[in-house]
């Protein structure tokens, strides 16, 4: 064999071994997504299990979205009752 058909051979099994880890990196990772996400456990694959964690990160979002408005209300109720206090307080309804 000629010295380029080693350093070819060399290139291709370096490739090789560099998806590999690849493969098992995202293997690993995607077993990880697949605990922390509901219903992620029963995703047959990566695909589905990425669209189970799309749906899970909306589903939170609105969740969030919620709590803060409930927040805000919360916060602005005290106010709105000292408001209607001090209207009550001075005039006669």
């Amino acid at each position: 064999m000629r010295r380029g058909c080693y350093a070819a051979a060399a290139k291709n099994a370096a490739a090789a071994a560099s998806s590999d880890v690849a493969r098992r990196l995202v293997r690993r990772r995607t077993m990880a997504l697949g605990k922390v996400i509901p219903g992620g456990d029963a995703a047959w694959d990566e695909a589905a299990l990425l669209r189970e964690a799309v749906d899970y990160v909306v589903h939170l979002r609105a969740q969030v979205d919620v709590l803060r408005r409930v927040s805000a209300a919360v916060q602005q109720r005290p106010t709105v009752l000292r408001y209607i206090h001090v209207l009550h307080s001075c005039c006669i309804f």
